[in-house]
């Protein structure tokens, strides 16, 4: 890939070549006079702050600039593979993801000047970039190792502005132990993970499967994490930038190191509903999978009516025997059921056979944490203590979902995980 360095280097040889060729004899060469504004002109200077703040005068998105140029630093390259033709940078205040037409060889540090005649600004589901920029003929390089420092937030503090970040106190979710970082099959092109905090504060963490990193194992402790908070929709999104900056080896929240963690139960409702059952008590909906959101869907609503139901989706059995610190977590998502904790609870039993369920003694556990109901955002549970399970080996946990002709809501289930130590 050619780009200004480049152009740089081969003028000043050529001029040394020129000076010996002529001349037979060893003299200091002059410094050849390279204007690089007549490379790659500069136009109006735009700051990132000028360049946002100027969204609502350009009107409606995509926009495409006239003579304008800006200077940042890259934040995130392409080198580990969890980018492709793209950049982050970030200025003295704000942040962007630059989009090339090819890959590009710049590097974290680079100080640089992006000149923007012709390109696009567009706001891709919440994140603002620039488009159909050329290495050779859009960037010039300033300097290098010019480092930004991430800025140290909590998960509660994350903003999805494209900004260079070290995320604290965090650990990869009891579902995401044991995976890997990404898919390296490449059936699907990037893999979420979830980043969770002491209060249940959650961010995803998406990786590319042509990451370099890809096939390693997400680290099972507690700690932080550099990355760029980028935003798609609703959601957050952390890119991770090298895992030399994940450093995540201290106990998680419940006391383990994670390397004694074993799996009762994993199950995402990627493919189906698993080994859950379901069981209707009355009306006629009943719990069902749903392939497009990849998740368990249960709602009492038929066509453009209410109806009363109750309905239960039923774990398989769970042998806890020799186990302790068991803990039970999930994601669920739901709308038009208020108070929710009246209609969507968890319950719990050792003494369901898949038979007897009228005779079966449940009981209730504690939800810790709901969903707002604003929209079918997924909320993590938090971790629900089962540790007074521990010990038995016909243990099962069931969603009950309850609706009347005057409330109807709908809950979505997903990532379910029973975990414990021996």
């Amino acid at each position: 890939m050619k780009n200004i360095k480049n152009t740089v280097i081969l003028l000043i040889i050529t001029a040394i070549t020129a000076f010996f060729t002529t001349t037979g004899c060893f003299k200091q060469p002059d410094e050849p006079n390279i204007d690089i504004d007549s490379i790659i002109p500069k136009g109006q200077v735009y700051t990132l702050q000028t360049l946002i703040d100027s969204i609502a005068i350009f009107g409606a998105l995509p926009y495409t600039f006239d003579s304008v140029s800006i200077y940042a630093t890259v934040t995130m390259d392409e080198k580990n593979g969890n980018l492709y033709k793209q950049l982050y940078v970030q200025d003295a205040t704000h942040a962007i993801r630059l989009i090339f037409t090819e890959s590009t060889g710049f590097a974290v540090g680079d100080s640089i000047r992006v000149y923007l005649k012709g390109k696009t600004l567009v706001d891709n589901h919440g994140s603002y970039e620039i488009q159909t920029l050329q290495p050779d003929s859009s960037v010039v390089v300033l300097a290098t190792e010019r480092f930004i420092t991430p800025e140290k937030v909590t998960l509660k503090e994350l903003k999805g502005d494209s900004k260079l970040v070290e995320v604290i106190d965090v650990e990869f979710s009891d579902f995401d132990i044991g995976d890997t970082w990404a898919d390296t099959t490449r059936t699907v092109s990037a893999v979420n993970h979830t980043l969770i905090d002491d209060d249940c504060n959650t961010v995803l963490v998406r990786t590319s499967s042509y990451a370099t990193f890809a096939g390693r194992t997400l680290p099972k402790g507690k700690g932080s994490m550099v990355a760029i908070a980028g935003i798609y929709g609703s959601d957050i999104q952390l890119w991770n930038r090298s895992l030399s900056e994940t450093k995540m080896n201290d106990p998680r929240h419940d006391g383990s190191n994670g390397e004694e963690l074993i799996t009762l139960l994993k199950e995402g409702f990627d493919a189906g509903q698993g080994d859950f059952t379901a069981h209707d008590v009355f009306g006629d909906q009943t719990w069902e999978w749903s392939a497009q959101y990849s998740c368990m869907v249960m709602s009492g609503r038929g066509g453009s009516t209410n109806y009363n139901n109750e309905d239960w989706l039923i774990s398989p059995a769970l042998d806890m025997r020799n186990l302790t610190n068991i803990g039970l977590s999930f994601d669920h998502a739901g709308r038009y059921a208020s108070p929710f904790e009246n209609y969507f609870t968890l319950w719990v039993s050792d003494d369901y056979d898949g038979t007897n369920f009228e005779t079966t003694t449940w009981k209730q556990l504690t939800i810790p944490n709901y969903m707002t109901g604003a929209d079918f955002t997924f909320f993590h549970s938090c971790k629900i203590d089962m540790a007074e399970f521990a010990g038995k080996q016909n243990v099962r946990f069931a969603f009950k979902y309850v609706s009347t002709v005057s409330v109807t809501g709908t809950w979505e289930i997903r990532n379910v995980s029973v975990m414990g130590t021996k």
